[in-house]
């Protein structure tokens, strides 16, 4: 009974952990494309795993530090 607890366990976390699609891929993904349109760079291709929640969230959080990431670039370029 407690092996098949322990399976069901680590079935549990795998299963909700994202593997590819998760929270790092989408940050990789939303940086890319945030840090991209900021400073108009031609666009590049993504994994867009949005069903995942952990991608969309990592996603979002990229987004905003890619798209802040290339403004301090031009900002320190322009001082």
């Amino acid at each position: 009974m407690k092996t098949l607890i322990t399976v069901l366990a680590m079935g549990i976390l795998t299963a909700c952990s994202g593997g590819t699609r998760g929270y790092n891929t989408g940050y990789s993904d939303g940086f890319t494309i945030g840090y991209n349109t900021a400073c108009n760079i031609r666009l590049v291709r993504i994994s867009g795993h949005f069903d995942s929640l952990a991608y969309g969230s990592g996603y979002e959080m990229g987004l905003m530090r890619g798209e802040a990431e290339c403004l301090l670039g031009k900002q320190a370029l322009n001082n």
